[in-house]
């Protein structure tokens, strides 16, 4: 195709050697692919696929990584060891898909901000931008996302999800791509993100087009089943909703206050759907007053009795449920004041006594369900849909004590994205940019004592011509910033979070040399690979021809080298202090498997062997067919 290439040029074409038979030659080849195209694709997106540097490098060579131990950070009490990698994303993923790949231990979810390929120096491809003019740049960009979106499905856990932010230059192009990848029946939703005011807004060609305000989320997951994303909320001061509600001539729902639910008396058992029991109890002697009516006697104000009772005011509702029929129908639909308890099927209490309360047989909801108390003021949540438009973009070019103006997103956009996925998930980002979901990651562990990991993943420099190494002088400095503490544009102090991070740099293996020689090269330079994969990396010894690690629940032994068989018993001495861990032995071998015969010692004790580095291989060359 390099012919065709060359045509996207034309002020190049008087340079163009049309010699007849290769001209020929690639006209023949482009009918073949037509004819494929036709025959195979019925619908969906159609490119011209394009060759990329980085995924030559890898057909030639195996990725491997190498610790830069000087940027190593342990500032946290926690076990969680965060992860940057320095390197193009398309090798940091294969390595990923070794470590992370077919691990559902945890949850695992990709947050990404790509290149919005709008022609203004923020799409790189073989080392050059891609400008407006391109010929190709839709098939570039497509090539490029492909490729690195067909491994990150890999690498989501069963019931993970991938978010994705684009504008409208290649929203389109990116769904078609995601339904074709991760399966339209697997598509979730597209967020409309409202990023600047319609009166302010900028953009080129505004003289022909509406103004742009809004961007886009697109969010799949890998199985549509097994992924239970979390409702997310927006805030609102409370007493700001109340006082537009009056301004609209209404009342706002939450303004009963149970101030006490009297004697508890037992009145009877009914049955759920499922026959599970259901007790019932009156409440003889309870009070409920209005937010007025304690206004009036305490002499307070209504912020003031709203945050006094916050935990006891509440509401009530005839929703139409099957337990409220069930409950209605069980007490003769009594009125006053009566308590429920039982255990639900589903739901955010699955599996636990729950208890609900009910008012001349109307549901009791409370103000604390949908809301929260913060530095003593009070905020209403209301559950989001498809349109983010609460989240301020200004001021954002400098948080995290560095500046950036490639596309970095509000920290409090990233946070809410997070907010979707279990609290103690791995969470990726391999066009990572500023840093921002690692600051999100930071800030929130520390806020709900979550324990989530996040892995970055960032080119070092841009173009051979650049001097600034983005990964090292944008990414890192930033999670170092808010693990160490820094001091800000406003020359305050900023105290650190606290937090443990290692820094790796991607390195490659040749494969340009015998099958022996290469599994002994690559042997040798996977214990980053292997720590990582098992989350282990504290090192607890180094032996003759192995290394010990360890963390609270297992123990790696790492031969890199042909092992001396005098050693095993070395070794089983060396785990006899580590009798309630998990033990695995990483083992050099030339073959796919190893001889459960030679180290059955070790096994009768509990040791799982499994070689290295065959399975790191096959990881690899697995990766190159996926595109």
């Amino acid at each position: 195709m390099e012919k065709v290439y060359a045509f996207e040029n034309l002020k190049d074409i008087d340079n163009i050697d049309f010699n007849k038979e290769k001209v020929l030659s690639i006209i023949e080849k482009l009918k073949l692919e037509n004819n494929h195209l036709r025959k195979t694709k019925k619908y969906g997106l159609v490119w011209e696929d394009q060759v990329e540097e980085a995924e030559e490098i890898l057909k030639n060579n195996y990725p491997v990584l190498t610790e830069v131990k000087e940027k190593e950070l342990c500032r946290g009490e926690s076990d969680i060891i965060n992860l940057i990698i320095e390197g193009d994303n398309l090798y940091a993923l294969n390595t990923l898909l070794f470590t992370h790949g077919m691990n559902d231990k945890k949850q695992i979810n990709i947050i990404i901000d790509p290149p919005y390929n709008t022609g203004n120096k923020d799409f790189i491809y073989n080392d050059n931008y891609v400008n407006g003019e391109d010929t190709y740049k839709h098939s570039k960009w497509i090539s490029f996302m492909n490729k690195r979106l067909r491994l990150a499905r890999e690498l989501l856990s069963s019931d993970g999800a991938i978010f994705i932010s684009i504008d409208d230059n290649e929203q389109s192009q990116l769904k078609m791509l995601c339904d074709d990848i991760f399966g339209s029946d697997n598509f979730i939703n597209c967020i409309s993100v409202k990023t600047k005011s319609a009166s302010g807004a900028s953009g080129g060609g505004e003289d022909k087009k509406l103004k742009k305000n809004i961007e886009y989320l697109l969010i799949y997951c890998k199985s549509r089943e097994k992924c239970k994303l979390n409702a997310v909320y927006k805030e609102q001061s409370l007493m700001n909703l109340i006082r537009e509600r009056r301004e609209e001539g209404k009342q706002y729902d939450y303004r009963q206050v149970l101030i006490d639910e009297g004697t508890k008396k037992y009145m009877c058992t009914i049955k759920d759907g499922t026959s599970e029991d259901i007790k019932i109890f009156k409440h003889e002697g309870y009070v409920m007053k209005s937010i007025s009516e304690i206004i009036e006697e305490e002499k307070l104000s209504e912020s003031e009795i709203y945050s006094k009772y916050f935990s006891k005011i509440c509401s009530s509702t005839n929703s139409q449920s099957s337990i409220r029929k069930r409950v209605i129908k069980g007490t003769n639909d009594y009125r006053g004041l009566i308590s429920i308890e039982y255990v639900p099927k589903t739901g955010k209490n699955k599996s636990k006594l729950t208890t609900k309360y009910y008012i001349n047989s109307r549901i009791v909801i409370w103000l604390s369900d949908v809301a929260y108390r913060k530095n003593n003021k009070i905020y209403k949540k209301e559950k989001l849909g498809t349109l983010w438009d609460d989240v301020s973009w200004n001021g954002i070019s400098s948080e995290g004590g560095v500046t950036f103006s490639s596309g970095k997103k509000p920290l409090k956009f990233i946070k809410r994205i997070v907010s979707m996925c279990d609290s103690n998930g791995i969470f990726i980002d391999f066009f990572a940019g500023s840093g921002t979901l690692g600051q999100a990651i930071l800030e929130m562990n520390r806020e709900d004592n979550g324990k989530r990991q996040f892995i970055l993943s960032n080119i070092g420099r841009e173009t051979p011509e650049s001097d600034l190494n983005i990964c090292e002088n944008i990414t890192y400095r930033r999670i170092r910033n808010n693990i160490t503490g820094y001091i800000n544009s406003h020359d305050t102090y900023i105290k650190g979070i606290g937090g443990n991070l290692k820094y790796y740099k991607v390195d490659f293996i040749p494969k340009n040399q015998s099958r022996d020689a290469l599994k002994i090269k690559l042997a040798d330079r996977c214990v980053e690979l292997l720590c990582i994969k098992e989350n282990c990396f504290n090192l607890y010894k180094v032996g003759y021809q192995y290394s010990i690690f360890n963390n609270n629940d297992l123990v790696m032994v790492i031969c890199q080298s042909f092992i001396d068989f005098s050693i095993i018993n070395n070794i089983e001495e060396d785990l006899k202090c580590f009798n309630s861990c998990e033990k695995i032995l990483y083992i050099l071998s030339l073959n796919y498997e190893i001889s459960e015969f030679e180290f059955q010692e070790l096994s009768a004790i509990g040791i799982k062997i499994k070689p290295i580095p065959q399975k790191i291989m096959e990881v690899y060359e697995e990766a190159l067919k996926s595109w």
